[in-house]
């Protein structure tokens, strides 16, 4: 009865005020533990303003451009050799040429100290699908219908430009939902991917 719905909405709620404060807990730590925890200034353009997340040797900021005048994001790559800077920045550049609605797109990128590789994409004024969806619910099949469409539509651009989005780009945690629209959070850098993912690997298996 409704003394039973009552009980099970307030465990969801619970259960989702957890995941946020461990997802905060998280944050607050790789912050402290970052190279950039000063909050600093990068190439005289970019203000970092604070950290979004972190995962394996990828840092995420949202930043602010001094030139641009607008909002940004700041993902930091932590290089370990394998990948070479020619490499990385030919696909960079390739990678500016993508113009969709569908996709936050890379304006700007460079390599920094300590080992590191920056690059600059739009700001998504959206929320992630994933944390939408444990906010508010399942979609209704009219608002997921559209999000396919909306999908398939970036996909084909992205195809036609002589690039693909695979699955680890169409994560929900890498696409943005706002006002009925989604974004995809930019086709993956694969040159920078391939050392993320080995160096998340060898943590997630590593001595903790």
């Amino acid at each position: 009865g409704q003394g039973r719905r009552l009980w099970s909405l307030s465990r969801a709620f619970t259960s989702f005020l957890g995941i946020l404060q461990e997802n905060h807990r998280r944050a607050v730590n790789a912050e402290d533990s970052s190279d950039f925890c000063s909050l600093r200034l990068l190439q005289d353009r970019y203000q970092l303003l604070r950290l979004a997340s972190k995962c394996g040797s990828l840092t995420i900021y949202r930043a602010y451009d001094l030139v641009a005048i607008r909002p940004c994001g700041v993902r930091v790559h932590r290089m370990d050799g394998r990948a070479s800077i020619e490499h990385v920045s030919r696909e960079c550049e390739s990678l500016k040429q993508l113009r969709h609605t569908g996709l936050i797109s890379l304006v700007d990128s460079f390599q920094h100290e300590h080992g590191s590789f920056i690059t600059i994409w739009e700001s998504s004024a959206g929320e992630p699908l994933d944390s939408y969806l444990l906010r508010y619910g399942p979609l209704s099949e009219k608002e997921a219908r559209g999000l396919v469409l909306q999908l398939f539509s970036t996909l084909r651009f992205v195809e036609s430009r002589g690039h693909q989005l695979d699955c680890h780009d169409l994560r929900p945690s890498r696409l943005t939902f706002r006002g009925g629209e989604l974004k995809v959070a930019g086709p993956a850098i694969l040159s920078l991917r391939d050392t993320d993912n080995a160096q998340a690997s060898s943590r997630r298996t590593g001595p903790s």
